[in-house]
């Protein structure tokens, strides 16, 4: 559950081959887009606009956060 979060959060990149060929995919997690940026551990800064997805990822893997407004 811990994994999916991190995944989630910062993206991931997956390299397989098969037969001789090379198949990369990389997936873009939320910290990847403007107005979404992470201050320390546990401590997450997103734009008013933008913080509905980050409380939706949240939501999805059930952690427990506490949200404060500190700007208007």
């Amino acid at each position: 559950q811990r994994m999916l979060l991190n995944r989630a959060l910062h993206g991931s990149i997956s390299v397989s081959k098969y037969k001789g060929k090379v198949y990369k995919t990389e997936v873009k997690g939320i910290l990847s887009q403007s107005g979404i940026e992470k201050l320390a551990k546990a401590c997450l800064i997103a734009l008013p606009k933008k913080a509905a997805i980050v409380r939706d990822v949240l939501k999805r893997f059930n952690v427990r956060y506490k949200e404060e407004l500190i700007w208007k």
